[in-house]
């Protein structure tokens, strides 16, 4: 976290005034980010969600005709219910992610298409409540998933006067990291299995942030 803060410190206010075309920095306030993929290929399948909290902050420095320095980070929190069901499961689920990269602009009049590139590093807690089944299994689990990779992506500005736009953004992510498992049957703490498992994952996220942007 330490090294992240510091590497967007470096990107966003290196004193580089004596050039234009850095002084243009911007800043937007994610309200709506992690809403779930529609594709999936991988270990993160999500399909009905409640009580979520998304929240994130991203710094982008142009530089150049249309291009720019992103750095950013965000934090997800909601419930997955599965059932009720002859199997169900409740899990509670806990999601930070870190970025930067670069992304490139176009202006039409009020609306700025672009495209950009993202290094992502993410961390996951996962609290999971399980059972079911002809024996009424019943099972506790806690899973923590360390995940890096990158994100191309797409997305559009609206702009709303000089200083102000919202945006929405699409993002197509390659990742891969490990998980920990930690799960005990019935509840019973003596029993408690440990498991490690290397993850690769592919995903597309259709609304990964909507932006309100602040320029300055």
């Amino acid at each position: 976290m330490r090294q992240f803060l510091t590497l967007v410190m470096c990107i966003l206010f290196t004193p580089i005034w004596a050039q234009s075309e850095f002084r243009s920095l911007e800043v937007s306030f994610n309200g709506a980010g992690y809403l779930g993929n529609v594709w999936s290929l991988g270990d993160d399948k999500y399909y009905d969600f409640s009580d979520q909290i998304s929240a994130g902050v991203r710094f982008r420095k142009r530089f150049g005709e249309g291009f720019a320095l992103r750095a950013g980070f965000r934090y997800d929190q909601f419930n997955r219910t599965m059932g009720p069901g002859f199997i169900w499961e409740e899990t509670f689920v806990r999601h930070f992610r870190m970025s930067w990269g670069v992304d490139y602009r176009w202006k039409i009049k009020f609306i700025e298409p672009f495209v950009f590139t993202d290094f992502i590093i993410q961390k996951q807690r996962q609290d999971i409540s399980s059972g079911g089944g002809c024996l009424m299994y019943y099972e506790n689990s806690e899973v923590s998933k360390t995940k890096y990779g990158i994100a191309p992506g797409l997305g559009i500005n609206i702009r709303l006067g000089k200083r102000f736009h919202i945006g929405i953004e699409s993002t197509l992510e390659f990742l891969t990291g490990t998980s920990e498992k930690i799960y005990w049957p019935f509840g019973i703490d003596e029993n408690r299995t440990v498991e490690h498992q290397y993850l690769s994952d592919v995903s597309l996220d259709p609304i990964s942030g909507v932006y309100l942007g602040i320029n300055f």
